[in-house]
């Protein structure tokens, strides 16, 4: 479980979830809500939105409103194998475009410096790069970007998760 650290705020999550909060769990969320208007607003904390649509705005927002170094990057899928051109075709035809049926694999990806995301992918997990780990980015050092592919570094500084909903 990723929030095994933050065991109250995941066992709230997972009541709302399942609709079977209470109004205790309720006020208690209250005491955590902003205005995006509010001085000192905390853009690069997690966001709790009602549907995926709404997720999708408010990444898509932060991203428009990034005013430092901004790439858009697009995947290239491939088919390895002894497979005809046609039947290569076909299968890439069939891999869907909502990242929810691709394990949160995007196949376009935009990247802002000042931006908050989280790892899709375990990557190092004994370093913490850890699916659903979250961070900002820091720096985007590309060693080629074209339109047929895109190669190099991003810079992110992982953002250590201390929950604050004890009683």
């Amino acid at each position: 479980m990723r929030q095994q650290d933050r065991r109250i705020f995941a066992e709230l999550l997972n009541r709302v979830r399942e609709g079977h909060h209470s109004q205790e769990d309720l006020d208690l969320l209250r005491t955590r809500t902003t205005s995006p208007n509010a001085p000192h607003y905390p853009t690069s904390v997690p966001h709790l939105f009602r549907t995926n649509a709404q997720v999708e705005m408010h990444n898509i927002s932060d991203f428009e409103q990034s005013t430092q170094q901004k790439y858009i990057i697009q995947s290239i899928d491939t088919v390895l194998g002894a497979v005809s051109d046609d039947m290569a075709a076909h299968i890439l035809t069939m891999i869907p475009t909502n990242v929810q049926k691709t394990t949160q694999l995007a196949g376009r990806l935009p990247l802002a410096v000042g931006c908050r995301y989280e790892l899709c992918i375990n990557i190092n997990v004994t370093d913490g790069l850890a699916k659903g780990a979250a961070g900002v980015i820091k720096h985007i050092q590309l060693s080629s970007c074209n339109s047929f592919n895109a190669s190099g570094v991003v810079w992110m500084l992982l953002i250590l998760m201390i929950s604050t909903l004890a009683h």
